[in-house]
């Protein structure tokens, strides 16, 4: 058990910028977190077989500079990111290196130390400028409302597309959808949907603001995502969100469900209207095929809807 929850180090003295080290002063067990190294060495005694073990285990350290040296970090010779065929005096070293630190240079952790170094400012700051963190963010956030949702194929690349995209899913009033498309910079975009994915927990009624699901039942049934425009037979275009569920008792079901001019082939849909006001919420789809899953969704109008926060999300944007 110990040897899964720690890693041998071997305890060095403090090093100075004049001279090297003499040589380690003991053996101890530490975190694996706080290893440093790419692979673990065996080492038998902690000071005597010390410079053998060296020689034969050969570990990688990953880079770490020293005090006073912030841009040590893209020293090569330290870092993780040299071939191990590109050894000093080798006729590749000198292709190598330059290509290993363009390499460096991409990496975001090599950037977010350097600035850590330079600037007074923590990564948490650059982070809510970060477009890779800002997606990744936003997937993780999305991924706890439900396992429906399809973003495999976004990427920090496409940030200005799965802004938009964002807009057009997320259960968004009209006013607010308006509000955040005026926002012009995809970083400002992707913060502000950040912080209304964050802060949605409750939908209420737009009439009455009873409550009638949460964010939690938002489901996608469509490649596209969960909000999708539809046109009845007389021309009407509906902006709808589906809903796997709502809250017990906040909508009444009208008349009978009827499969005639159906959006969903093999769903039967029956009018529903807010329980408290009797405002046209949308409609209540089953399934009338037994081999259909699910057996039964909600699909909600976008205009029947607001944000219980959606006065606070306007001042933030």
């Amino acid at each position: 058990m110990l040897n899964q929850l720690t890693c041998k180090g071997v305890v060095l003295p403090e090093v100075s910028l004049d001279q090297p080290s003499s040589g380690p002063l003991g053996l101890f067990f530490m975190p694996p977190s706080w290893s440093r190294f790419a692979s673990e060495p065996d080492f038998s005694s902690p000071v005597s077989n010390f410079v053998e073990d060296n020689q034969r285990s050969n570990p990688r350290v990953m880079p770490h500079p020293l005090p006073g040296e912030p841009f040590a970090i893209f020293d090569t010779s330290r870092s993780s990111w040299r071939p191990p065929e590109a050894a000093d005096g080798d006729e590749d070293d000198e292709t190598a290196v330059p290509q290993s630190r363009c390499r460096l240079l991409c990496r975001r952790d090599v950037i977010a130390s350097v600035a850590d170094s330079l600037t007074p400012l923590r990564a948490w700051v650059y982070r809510q400028y970060d477009l890779a963190f800002l997606v990744a963010e936003i997937r993780a956030e999305l991924s706890r409302w439900t396992n429906t949702w399809r973003m495999e194929q976004w990427n920090p690349s496409l940030a200005v597309p799965f802004s938009y995209w964002l807009l057009q899913n997320l259960p968004l009033s009209c006013t607010l959808k308006a509000e955040m498309l005026k926002i012009d910079h995809v970083v400002q975009r992707l913060r502000a949907a950040l912080h209304v994915i964050r802060a949605c927990s409750v939908l209420a009624c737009s009439f009455c603001n009873a409550n009638i699901t949460s964010q939690k039942d938002v489901i996608c049934l469509a490649q596209e995502g969960s909000m999708q425009a539809y046109v009845n037979p007389q021309g009407f275009i509906f902006d709808m969100l589906t809903l796997s569920t709502v809250q017990t008792g906040a909508i009444d079901l009208i008349g009978e469900p009827s499969d005639q001019y159906s959006w969903f082939p093999g769903y039967a849909w029956t009018i529903a209207q807010c329980a408290g006001c009797q405002s046209h919420m949308g409609w209540q789809f089953t399934a009338t095929n037994a081999d259909l899953r699910p057996r039964m969704f909600w699909g909600i109008k976008r205009q029947a809807l607001v944000h219980s926060t959606d006065e606070d999300m306007k001042v933030m944007l």
